[in-house]
């Protein structure tokens, strides 16, 4: 859908490193040099202008569960994306913003454009089942991915995401390993009780979908891009107008459109991410203390 959304020489040196190394972990190692240039205020805004040429982004409902985005590049083996976190209310930088996760046979390269960053653990590949039915997690990484910084994380890695102290914008470079793996459904996991339990995507929509705060179509989204797009400094007004005058927008879209062309402030809005942890507050100290070696026998 987007594969064409924005034709430039940095774009086609990624393409040249894929078809010289393929999409592995080498792609992304010599990948990672490029992803500072997709970060000036120029390249972002052909990519925003060019996200508001296509219905499918304008008529996108947007559910609590994701991070607001732009798309940059897409095709079968690589995607580029401008992912924007916010604050959440109530939270500081050591609560978990997710849960647990990995991205399957996905490698990611992150880097940092906008804000301070925030606080990330990644957890060895070899989680262990013990015989009360929790899992055995071990810490790899613990570290501040910070602005200016780029994190490779390696395919089936699970991983967490903390709060945001600021708002932040990264740029993610997924590509598809080329390890082929048996492994089951994708497993999240929470902590309870100084234990971690896993359960599969299908089981975290249906808990997710029970809070009463948890949306479907959310504006908060259109809100929030709309908000990084003014504070970043964008301000190709003719272009809005267009939009505005020749698309037909959903009321989201409409309002916050006009608000970044009327140069209104715009704050960024308020994440009910303790959604995305089932209403938990998870706190880096008990992640770490939950992930110190214990007695553990194995599950059969």
């Amino acid at each position: 859908m987007f594969s064409n959304i924005y034709s430039s020489d940095i774009i086609n040196k990624l393409l040249l490193i894929k078809k010289d190394v393929g999409t592995n972990i080498n792609f992304h190692r010599k990948a990672q040099k490029l992803l500072p240039d997709l970060g000036s205020i120029k390249f972002i805004s052909k990519v925003f202008e060019h996200n508001l040429k296509h219905n499918s982004f304008l008529n996108k409902q947007w559910t609590s569960c994701e991070i607001p985005q732009l798309t940059v590049y897409q095709d079968d083996e690589i995607t580029i994306k401008y992912h924007f976190f916010l604050p959440v209310k109530n939270l500081n930088n050591y609560n978990a913003a997710y849960l647990i996760h990995h991205h399957g046979d996905n490698i990611l390269s992150s880097h940092i454009f906008y804000g301070p960053g925030y606080q990330t653990i990644e957890f060895k590949k070899g989680i262990l089942h013990l015989s009360d039915k929790s899992y055995k997690l071990k810490i790899s990484k613990d570290f501040f991915h910070a602005n200016g910084a780029t994190n490779l994380l390696e395919d089936y890695t699970p991983h967490l995401v903390f709060n945001v102290s600021k708002p932040t914008g990264s740029i993610a470079l997924w590509s598809n390993s080329d390890i082929n793996t048996s492994e089951k459904l994708r497993l999240n996991y929470t902590l309870k009780k100084g234990k971690f339990y896993g359960f599969t995507d299908s089981q975290f929509i249906t808990e997710v979908k029970k809070d009463s705060r948890f949306e479907d179509n959310s504006e908060k989204h259109v809100q929030a891009i709309c908000y990084f797009m003014q504070q970043l400094g964008y301000d190709n007004k003719p272009f809005i107008n267009s939009v505005l005058s020749e698309t037909k927008l959903n009321n989201f879209w409409q309002k916050w459109l006009t608000k970044l062309k009327n140069e209104e402030l715009i704050e960024f809005p308020n994440f009910e991410n303790l959604i995305n942890t089932l209403g938990k507050k998870i706190s880096i100290y008990d992640i770490r203390k939950s992930s110190r070696s214990r007695k553990f026998s194995f599950f059969n």
